[in-house]
């Protein structure tokens, strides 16, 4: 019982050293100083910049600075540890051990963006809510917390109030609607915003109206996204659960179909069909970070099943290495560990083996954020790579990594050498980059092509 605090401080603390080293290896993605401008804004009491999305998270993670990123590991170490809270002990350990190998929670712990945080908040909420008893405050609490961070949650969110709207009565949900209400015009600094471009009319909550409003607008008009040697206006339906079989880690698809029929927590396993389902039919799918509430679930779901926690029954080794599920279970703990060892420390660009040319079948913030630039820097250090050509789509500085090379504006020079990021590869309209890609190129750090 006296070292009960010490398996949650270990995983904390290795959280916030992985992240950290993560964080080193990464560019800054394309969000992130969208992110960091505006809630240097907010914190100075406008709200009118970059609409999409909410001020809660931008403003807290922009007080750090130029320690954002810090800010960032910190706060999801600690929400992480707090959702190991609801886990025993031993669940807690498989618990730790799946979220410091997971190559998605790790790509996204350490960016200044609002997906993990925002998800991390929902979860919580739904798993206070899906208590037999739950604590009223705290349930409402993260209720807040989650409509505040993104207004993305409120299509897992709504969902969530309905199937369980009968653990308060009606005036405990109105009450607590009404705070949630309050604290997201507190986060907007009590401000009376229009909700409408170009108009003159102010309201109460106009900021959070304005929000929805132009998320609203930007589904229904989507945006141009590679998928498959294909540009989408609009996602398919089917690309939601093509992206979790390409990004989540094949060990840990498997364990969560060995655990989904035997979870103790059965509520849980609603999360990962009916959130897959709304997900499915959203016009605008960016990929696995739109996605990590599901993430979280299956993580949640294996180390809370039975299957896994036989892996702690007190046994002699013999009966332990004779027990058929035990190997594989054990077999699958170590190809999870071997594939986060395999892609340190690029873990954005991540897919699973078995995706051939990841990098013709991804893009974006699944594979090429912005975030490339350290690795082309090492790749030219260590082949001694001079007067290149650089195509790059990304927010970050390319004169802070690199040196002697030309930023390609319009057209490519193919007789030299040239750097590409992948998601310029796919969708930049530039002169001769259809003869470029009938020549052999390397794949850099998972995400830049490099033609010589």
């Amino acid at each position: 019982m006296k070292y009960r605090y010490l398996i949650p401080i270990l995983f904390f603390t290795t959280w916030i050293l992985v992240n950290f080293q993560l964080s080193r290896s990464d560019g800054l993605t394309f969000d992130e100083p969208i992110h960091l401008k505006a809630g240097q804004i907010f914190n100075q009491g406008s709200y009118f910049f970059d609409p999409m999305e909410t001020p809660l998270i931008r403003e807290l993670v922009a007080r750090a600075g130029e320690y954002n990123r810090l800010a960032v590991i910190v706060l999801t170490g600690f929400l992480l540890t707090y959702v190991s809270t609801f886990l025993d002990h031993k669940s807690k350990i498989i618990f730790y051990f799946l979220a410091l190998t997971e190559v998605n929670l790790l790509a996204h712990g350490h960016l200044f963006t609002t997906d993990l945080i925002s998800s991390l908040f929902a979860f919580i909420y739904f798993l206070h809510i899906s208590r037999d008893r739950p604590n009223k405050y705290l349930t409402f609490l993260f209720f807040a917390l989650s409509l505040a961070s993104k207004v993305a949650t409120i299509a897992f969110v709504l969902p969530v109030c309905l199937i369980h709207f009968k653990k308060f009565k009606p005036s405990v949900w109105l009450i607590s609607v009404l705070c949630s209400l309050i604290f997201i015009w507190l986060t907007y600094g009590f401000t009376f915003l229009p909700i409408f471009n170009h108009s003159g009319v102010v309201y109460p909550l106009g900021g959070y109206l304005r929000t929805l409003k132009e998320n609203l607008l930007f589904s229904l008009r989507g945006q141009p996204i590679y998928f498959l040697n294909q540009i989408y206006q609009k996602s398919p339906w089917w690309k939601t659960t093509l992206v979790l079989l390409i990004k989540v880690p094949f060990p840990l698809l498997l364990m969560f179909l060995f655990s989904i029929k035997k979870s103790i927590n059965k509520k849980v396993s609603w999360i990962f069909f009916s959130y897959l389902l709304i997900q499915s039919f959203k016009s605008l799918n960016f990929g696995i970070r739109h996605l990590l509430i599901i993430d979280l679930a299956i993580i949640y779901m294996i180390s809370n099943s039975p299957v896994m926690l036989n892996l702690f029954q007190h046994r002699s080794i013999l009966k332990l290495v004779q027990d058929d599920k035990i190997r594989l279970m054990f077999l699958l703990l170590f190809l999870q560990l071997s594939l986060f060892i395999k892609n340190y420390p690029n873990f954005i660009p991540f897919a699973n083996p078995y995706v051939p040319h990841k990098e013709l079948v991804i893009s974006d913030s699944d594979l090429d954020w912005g975030q490339g630039l350290p690795v082309i820097s090492q790749f030219v250090k260590k082949e001694n790579i001079t007067n290149y050509q650089l195509a790059y789509f990304g927010t970050d500085d390319p004169n802070k990594y690199l040196k002697n090379f030309v930023v390609v504006k319009d057209t490519l020079n193919l007789d030299r050498p040239i750097f590409i990021s992948a998601t310029c590869f796919h969708t930049c309209k530039l002169i001769n980059l259809d003869q470029l890609k009938k020549k052999s190129y390397t794949l850099v750090g998972g995400s830049v092509f490099y033609f010589p």
